[in-house]
């Protein structure tokens, strides 16, 4: 059993159920889509945080992603590394190119946010999902 669960005896079983449930379909959602993708870098602050999980739809045509959306790619470079960033700029229309930024980043880096192509696109994230282990943090306790 999970010891969190253990230190906030106060949490009702169905507080605790919802969360199972949460996290039962975010596997199978990851298993199935491939599109779930955690957050493990502050470049994204405030709207996306450490351990935090985004969805991307990555039948979202790259040709219809427009500046302001958040993206999911692979840099240019390292084919390994996937990065979700805002799109700040459309660099070329013929063939598309766009330029990405971190929202908390003073500007975007050469070889990782530009130049990104469709074949280093991964698709648009449409979903944010909480950090667990926020959800049992004391901060977001409630009590009546």
């Amino acid at each position: 059993m999970n010891k969190k669960l253990l230190v906030y005896p106060g949490i009702g079983v169905g507080v605790i159920v919802i969360v199972m449930m949460i996290l039962v379909t975010g596997v199978i959602i990851s298993d199935v889509k491939d599109s779930t993708f955690k957050i493990e870098s502050d470049s994204m602050t405030p709207i996306l945080k450490i351990g935090e999980f985004v969805e991307a739809d990555r039948s979202y045509s790259f040709e219809n992603i427009r500046e302001g959306d958040i993206i999911v790619f692979h840099p240019v470079d390292l084919p390994e590394t996937i990065i979700v960033h805002r799109v700040v700029s459309i660099i070329n229309e013929d063939p598309r190119i766009l330029m990405t930024k971190g929202d908390s980043n003073l500007e975007s880096i050469p070889d990782i946010d530009y130049p990104i192509t469709e074949k280093q696109y991964l698709g648009k994230v449409v979903s944010i999902f909480p950090n667990v282990d926020s959800i049992f943090s004391k901060e977001n306790m409630r009590y009546p």
